[in-house]
């Protein structure tokens, strides 16, 4: 019985996994990491885990470093950062609240609110520091298309962990 109950508890983990690879402060690849390490304990699959944890490891190095290295390039500043998450976080709640509320145009919009707030985020920044409109727009391009590349990154290996675990639990019991 309590050994169904942690496998069910690593499955758990992985999906809440899954979710925060997309959803903004909800640390999605670390929860993959408790999710691997959890199902990895219980059935003693390590090959298959040890690949996961791996690809969790390099997801986290890529989402924090590729904002970095656009700062670093030059490309945006520090502050164009910090005005892309918080259209980030701004653009999720808004798309979350109209999905909610409207039935057929919800969930494309709050798709495109999702990526429209971060650049518009970014782009305000580097207006309000004194960048051209030029300069602004290709900052917030930059910035948006690597919040594309890294939540994408996040969510192959969050999916694929979340299969990995549902064959080793279906395989093993």
């Amino acid at each position: 019985m309590i050994e169904t109950l942690i496998g069910i508890a690593g499955l758990v983990v992985l999906v809440i996994g899954v979710v925060g690879s997309v959803v903004p402060g909800l640390p999605g690849l670390a929860l993959t990491i408790l999710g691997v390490l959890t199902l990895g304990a219980h059935t003693g699959e390590w090959i298959g885990a040890t690949v996961f944890l791996l690809l969790a490891g390099l997801g986290i190095c890529v989402d924090w470093f590729a904002p970095l290295l656009f700062v670093k390039w030059g490309i945006a500043s520090k502050d164009a950062g910090l005005g892309a998450t918080i259209g980030l976080i701004l653009g999720f709640v808004c798309g979350l609240a109209l999905t909610c509320a409207s039935t057929g145009v919800g969930l494309p919009l709050s798709v495109v609110m999702f990526f429209l707030f971060p650049f518009t985020g970014a782009f305000l920044t580097e207006r309000h520091k004194g960048k051209t409109k030029t300069e602004a727009a290709k900052s917030g391009l930059v910035l948006c298309l690597g919040l594309v590349m890294t939540t994408g990154v996040k969510m192959v290996v969050a999916t694929s962990a979340l299969m990995w675990g549902v064959l080793v639990l279906a395989l093993t019991t």
